[in-house]
């Protein structure tokens, strides 16, 4: 796109700067160990024929 312009890509685009607030960690005890936790249980498909 430059050369079908005839311009530099500082003339095309726009550069900003934004501040990005901190993430916080999650603390506590509302966080659940999936290791101790388990596997979930594998869903069984029955099929209906009551036709």
């Amino acid at each position: 796109m430059c050369a079908i312009f005839a311009c530099e890509l500082e003339d095309l685009l726009t550069f900003t700067y934004a501040e990005q607030t901190p993430r916080r960690a999650a603390t506590g005890t509302s966080v659940i160990d999936l290791n101790t936790v388990g596997r979930p249980r594998r869903a069984r498909i029955i099929r209906d024929d009551t036709d």
